[in-house]
């Protein structure tokens, strides 16, 4: 993203990124202590939910890779 950003924009673009980054995991810290402190399942749905959707999106990643 920074790398593709106008020039005398890429400061801008890092810390868009970082930003994005750091609501990213807050949001995931969030989600996960609503699982765990609620009625929902748990500490083992607090951890699966996580793990549901990291594993789709590594394996397009991957695909992603090998087409390169």
């Amino acid at each position: 993203m920074v790398a593709t950003a106008p020039e005398g924009g890429a400061g801008a673009a890092g810390g868009l990124l970082n930003a994005v980054r750091q609501v990213g995991a807050t949001v995931g810290v969030a989600v996960t202590g609503a699982f765990v402190g609620g009625s929902t399942g748990g500490l083992a749905a607090a951890m699966l939910l996580p793990a549901a959707v990291c594993a789709p999106s590594a394996v397009l990643v991957r695909r992603g890779r090998a087409g390169r």
